[in-house]
Order: structure tokens, then C-alpha cells, then sequence
């Protein structure tokens, strides 16, 4: 697992935008933007229980989800803004 600092440095990243394309990306709708939240606020047993709401395997899902492929792929404008481009 990853450093907290480190995931409480990408939660902080977010533009949480007003209408997020993260969520779309997602093939299963998880509440990405809400969990993020619930990271930025260090409530992980709030962030986990997000993602437990459409999931109950999220445990394992978040570890073999190729995330950079969807929500994070051309969706997220945070990394439009980093990059100039999507991917």
C-alpha cells in the first residue's frame, strides 16, 4: 500500500470539478469524486464504505482496476492540466 502521504497528496490534486468525468469513466459508477473527498478529510472508513456501496469486492477490484485507463485516462482534467493534453 502506498504511503498516506502520498494518497493524501493525489486526493489533494483533485479540481473537483462540477461535472466529473471521472465518475463516467468508471465501467462500475463508483462515487469517485465523494471518495476523494472522504481521503482529503482522512476518513478512510468513510471513503472505504463508499466504495463498498456498488462494490462489495472494491476491496479487490481498487487493486486490479486499471484506473489509469478510466477514470483517469482522457477524462480527468486535472491531468489536461498537467500534461497540456489528454492522454
Amino acid at each position: 500500500m502506498e504511503d498516506i502521504e502520498e494518497i493524501l497528496k493525489e486526493a489533494n490534486e483533485c479540481l473537483n470539478c462540477k461535472n466529473p468525468l471521472c465518475r463516467k469513466g468508471c465501467p462500475i459508477s463508483s462515487k469517485i469524486p465523494n471518495f476523494i473527498d472522504a481521503i482529503k478529510k482522512e476518513d478512510f472508513e468513510s471513503a472505504y464504505k463508499i466504495l463498498q456501496e456498488n462494490n462489495i469486492m472494491s476491496d479487490i477490484c481498487s487493486n486490479v482496476c486499471p484506473h489509469e485507463e478510466y477514470c483517469m485516462r482522457s477524462l480527468c482534467k486535472r491531468n489536461k492540466r498537467k500534461t497540456g493534453k489528454y492522454f
